[in-house]
């Protein structure tokens, strides 16, 4: 009888350490292991547009970005304010574009990987945010979509066929 109270004794301790600490241990290796898909995911993403805005808007002045070749290509150059005010907009993005990229340099550093993981996953879903704004319908695009949408001749492809239509 004392051996069968002693084991469920053991069995009720056993049972309320499993609850007290194992549980709890598991839920926050499960919310570590979130958080670090969750931050690998944006650090692609942020990845992935920075590399698409490069290829549009990088250049020492507005001139060099491809925008700008493309604005001209279809006669952008006729209307000088427009022209004007596109070069304004382009030196506007291209320097947005340099600070995301030393804030994105800054985030990878040995400093900010000390950083508490919740923290270092804010930072990273503010620098997306800053990148693709915070409109519903722009968040809720999917990878394809967000290149074919920072792809310019996809969109001027866009604009021929449903001006044909």
């Amino acid at each position: 009888m004392g051996a069968l109270i002693g084991a469920g004794a053991l069995g009720a301790g056993g049972y309320v350490t499993y609850r007290q600490l194992v549980v709890p241990a598991q839920r926050r290796a499960r919310r570590r292991k979130e958080l670090q898909e969750q931050l690998a995911r944006l650090q692609q993403g942020i990845a992935n547009l920075l590399l698409a805005l490069e290829q549009l808007i990088a250049g020492s002045k507005p001139e060099d970005a491809t925008l700008y070749q493309v604005f001209v290509a279809y006669g952008g150059k006729h209307e000088p304010a427009r022209d004007e005010s596109v070069r304004g907009w382009l030196a506007q993005c291209q320097q947005a574009f340099y600070a995301a990229f030393d804030l994105r340099r800054n985030l990878q550093s040995d400093e900010a990987q000390q950083i508490e993981l919740e923290e270092q996953v804010r930072r990273w879903e503010t620098l997306y945010l800053s990148l693709v704004g915070s409109s519903p319908r722009i968040r809720n695009l999917t990878e394809a979509e967000l290149r074919d949408l920072l792809d310019p001749v996809v969109v001027l492809e866009r604009g021929e066929q449903e001006s044909q239509l």
